[in-house]
């Protein structure tokens, strides 16, 4: 089902967002007391929230719905803070969170999650310490330092968070320093970040501009932004609407060593969707998926039926263990899910496209079915993450009908919260980020 909303009611409100100092300074609290709240940023923020309640492309957000508190990202080559990220509450329920850009490095708004805490708050939990500094480098990861120190004392990737250990700090703190290296390296070449078209960025910033003064100056013709979104039909009892999977060793338990791979596990989590909500039983083995979508780890112990089914659909896409952890698929084996759909004596087709094709994602999802998406989450050179996606957004101007921005809501296969992911189409089919090929799959 698409909802489609006119944003006119906060047409004013936009009038002075992120261009526009607001000279009312915002009641939140600081994350720490030497850094004021960005009335900007904070602006931006407050726009994107209630454009997002009156689209519905927020289904959890309401009228209680409010900014409760500001954080601080930094990314390398760039001095300064180079993002905020607003934490959200819906009376005191954590809501998720907007992320805003404080430059033109990358788009306005890159993330946001409608549930779960920040990114800081995250890392807050996991080290134990409140007075830290994140390094946030992309969508999926990030760097956690201590301020007194300057010390790396946590990652996070695709899968999860992981503390510097005495047994690990060697390894971590030199992913750390090269991927630092890199970024440095990258924003002080090319003048942008790793992953970014800056051709495609510098338009959307001039488009963005041009109908904000139209905007302000056509009086009779009111200029509006319109949001379309859509999303998959069913959800399990949390409001997931796939499975809460994610990658674990191949020996069934926690990770350690030999990751299952992301691209099993989105097939999984595809599949898992099909079988609850779509009469394909036979998946899994018949295991009822609604009573199972949200084990995390220890399929092995807890579900061999889930664990065999990702190990089965592992192999079918000849997925191999590469370095720290990881595990790679390669995007013209992904089709071979077909392999196992057939062994469970259902007919499919899949077919394999690039992620350019917004106008393909959008109808599969309005015809409620999963999508699976690669992204360049980490990489600077190839793509190397498999997403489900669970919901698509367009935002577009109502007197041109050019695109503002394009959001995927996705399942990245880690166990955590949704996010939208947000992105510019242009001319380029790849446009400011970099989202890959698209694997569109039907089962009959």
């Amino acid at each position: 089902m698409i909802i489609k909303k006119s944003l006119a009611l906060i047409t004013m409100f936009f009038l002075f967002s992120c261009n526009v100092p607001d000279n009312n300074a915002p009641d939140l609290q600081y994350e720490r007391e030497n850094t004021p709240i960005d009335k900007i940023a904070y602006t931006c923020a407050s726009v994107r929230l209630e454009e997002m309640k009156i689209s519905q492309s927020a289904e959890s957000w309401t009228d209680e719905t409010k900014i409760s508190e500001q954080f601080s990202l930094f990314t390398p080559g760039i001095q300064g803070i180079s993002y905020y990220e607003y934490k959200v509450k819906t009376g005191n329920k954590d809501a998720g969170y907007i992320v805003v850009s404080k430059t033109e490095m990358d788009i306005e708004i890159p993330e946001i999650s409608t549930e779960g805490i920040t990114l800081t708050e995250e890392f807050r939990q996991k080290t134990g310490k409140n007075d830290i500094k994140i390094i946030r480098y992309n969508w999926t990861d990030s760097a956690c330092l201590d301020i007194q120190t300057n010390s790396l004392i946590a990652l996070k990737n695709t899968n999860g968070i992981i503390g510097v250990t005495n047994t690990n700090s060697t390894q971590l703190n030199t992913i750390y320093n090269e991927i630092n290296w890199k970024y440095e390296i990258e924003v002080l070449k090319n003048k942008q970040l790793p992953h970014l078209n800056g051709d495609a960025l510098r338009k959307y910033y001039a488009q963005s501009n041009k109908n904000l003064l139209i905007e302000r100056l056509n009086g009779s013709v009111p200029v509006t932004k319109i949001e379309d979104t859509v999303y998959l039909r069913n959800n399990f009892s949390n409001s997931s609407r796939t499975p809460d999977w994610r990658q674990v060793d191949i020996d069934g338990g926690a990770l350690h060593n030999r990751a299952t791979g992301c691209g099993a596990v989105a097939w999984a989590i595809t599949l898992g969707y099909w079988s609850a909500f779509k009469g394909k039983t036979n998946l899994f083995n018949g295991l009822n998926i609604k009573e199972q979508y949200q084990y995390y780890y220890s399929y092995k112990a807890n579900s061999p039926k889930i664990h065999n089914g990702i190990m089965a659909l592992r192999n079918d896409l000849a997925s191999w263990n590469a370095i720290d952890m990881a595990t790679g698929t390669w995007p013209v084996n992904m089709p071979r899910v077909s392999r196992y759909i057939n062994r469970q004596q259902y007919g499919n087709s899949v077919r394999h496209t690039n992620a350019g094709d917004f106008n393909g994602i959008w109808n599969e999802i309005n015809a409620d079915r999963p999508v699976v998406m690669l992204i360049n989450a980490v990489s600077f050179i190839v793509p190397d993450h498999y997403v489900v996606v669970e919901g698509v957004s367009k935002k577009y101007w109502s007197n041109t009908n050019a695109i503002i921005s394009q959001g995927f809501l996705v399942n990245y296969g880690s166990g955590g919260t949704r996010k939208w992911l947000y992105s510019i189409n242009w001319d380029n089919p790849l446009s400011v980020k970099n989202l890959y090929d698209t694997f569109f799959l039907s089962i009959y």
